[in-house]
């Protein structure tokens, strides 16, 4: 006999930094159950490159999903000051872009260096 779980609500934190080539299959553990129970659904995550479940869900146009973009200077007055701010964007110990900005990058240690969405358009006549 199918039991409804009661589950109200999933989070999940970092969604975009599961260490998995393929991580649909998160999504394809979860959805189902927020599906059934009708749960509140909150995911998470400063990007972590093009690719992923959260990759997709940000980039499609058609999902229900409410979704916010704070950047740093949302959080200007409340968790930093303005000279707070600058000296962040400054580090070269993180991907300020990445996690501050909310830019899809390739990461600080890629091979390729810095690759931004807008990168990945480009044709190869446009590299040369």
């Amino acid at each position: 006999m199918y039991r409804d779980t009661k589950i109200n609500r999933v989070f999940i934190d970092k969604a975009a930094h599961f260490n998995r080539i393929d991580d649909s299959v998160v999504m394809d553990a979860i959805r189902p159950i927020v599906m059934t129970n009708k749960s509140d659904f909150f995911v998470i995550s400063t990007p972590n490159g093009p690719q992923g479940f959260f990759y997709e869900i940000e980039k499609s146009r058609v999902n229900d999903y409410f979704m916010m973009k704070p950047n740093i200077w949302s959080a200007v007055g409340v968790i930093y000051t303005k000279e707070e701010a600058d000296l962040e964007l400054q580090r070269t110990d993180v991907d300020v872009e990445q996690e501050y900005l909310n830019q899809y990058t390739t990461g600080r240690d890629s091979i390729f260096g810095k690759v931004t969405e807008k990168d990945e358009d480009l044709t190869l006549n446009e590299w040369e």
